[in-house]
């Protein structure tokens, strides 16, 4: 049986890192796990770069990071 392709595949773009799919939509890197079809954002394509608003679709995901970090104590 020929193995499936992984659905995403990690890429640096300048030095960031991204999920990109098959299609060349870049995808918010939250984690090294794969992002779910109901917890990814798209943030545009590999060809054209970023979306215009990538900045909005990321406030949300952002604000609640914000909100959960706690400062750590630096020796």
């Amino acid at each position: 049986m020929p193995s499936q392709p992984a659905p995403y595949q990690r890429v640096l773009l300048e030095g960031v890192p991204y999920w990109k799919d098959v299609t060349g939509n870049i995808y918010y890197y939250e984690s090294s796990a794969f992002p779910s079809a109901e917890s990814r954002i798209c943030l545009g394509t590999e060809s054209s770069g970023l979306f215009a608003d990538w900045q909005t679709r990321l406030e949300t995901t952002l604000s609640g990071y914000r909100t959960a970090a706690v400062s750590r104590p630096r020796h």
